[in-house]
């Protein structure tokens, strides 16, 4: 494109997500590293979404870094600084997010085509077309809808029992289901696991709803998800919240004990 593309967020997958040798750096086209040091992947990005938004971070004096025609991002790989690598390898992968600029001739302001008093129309459950972008950020939860009520409440889900074999192979542990409580919807905000006993390796998760909608298309650390999610998720009263684990990174035989508890809302319609 003849026109400058403005970076506003980079989403990142290094894989596989569990091995802990994934080390990466970015440099901008403007000369400037994103992080001043070769850096795995669960530092760079601490939250299951693995999106970082760049706009005032990189630069206090603009909102987005400016990528001008036919310059070029560099990124460095390693598989060496955290240890032993993983085999094959790793792959990497980088979604670029932000806007073409593109000039207007003439002169004169661009007005809104829409006016002051438009209201807000939600297309789906994850996109209100009208919101401003900090709307979907964890510091940022939703506003309670007109005609209902929040209430802070924690689930716990059930344990999961996982084993694993002399090996170090680990069966999955699936559907461990969550029940939400009939007559109010939950507004999910945070997850952190929870370990009744001692347990060796790394426990990665997979989280679905009951009507199959998905958290993660796959196995993923649960360190990388614990905290805020990105972007809160509504779970229907009398749905569930559903997860299936594993045991990776371990040098034998251990049984681990693990759940989830989930921080958000109970929301009632006031009747």
């Amino acid at each position: 494109m003849p026109v400058s593309f403005f970076l506003r967020a980079l989403t990142a997958q290094i894989l596989p997500r569990f091995g802990g040798d994934g080390y990466w750096r970015l440099r901008l086209p403007d000369g400037k590293f994103f992080q001043s040091a070769l850096t795995c992947h669960s530092m760079a990005f601490g939250f299951g979404s693995n999106r970082q938004a760049f706009v005032g971070g990189i630069d206090a004096h603009s909102e987005a870094v400016e990528w001008k025609p036919g310059e070029k991002l560099f990124v460095a790989l390693s598989t060496t600084v955290g240890g032993v690598p993983s085999s094959p390898g790793i792959t990497a992968t980088m979604q670029f997010e932000g806007v073409y600029r593109f000039p207007i001739k003439g002169t004169g302001a661009v007005a809104n085509p829409l006016g002051a008093d438009t209201p807000r129309y939600f297309i789906n459950e994850t996109q209100n077309i009208l919101a401003p972008e900090t709307a979907f950020g964890p510091g940022c939860p939703s506003e309670t809808p007109a005609g209902f009520q929040d209430e802070e409440y924690w689930y716990v889900s059930d344990i999961a029992q996982i084993a694993v074999d002399a090996a170090g192979a680990s069966a999955t542990v699936s559907n461990v289901k969550t029940q939400i409580e009939p007559g109010c919807d939950f507004i999910m905000r945070a997850i952190w696991p929870y370990f009744p006993g001692p347990f060796g390796g790394t426990v990665v998760v997979r989280l679905r709803r009951g009507d199959g909608y998905a958290m993660t298309n796959n196995f993923v650390p649960i360190n990388s998800i614990q905290g805020p999610v990105f972007k809160e998720l509504r779970i229907k009263g009398g749905d569930t919240l559903n997860f299936d684990a594993q045991c990776v990174d371990t040098a034998g035989p251990v049984a681990c004990s693990f759940g989830l508890l989930l921080y958000g809302v109970r929301r009632r319609r006031i009747v």
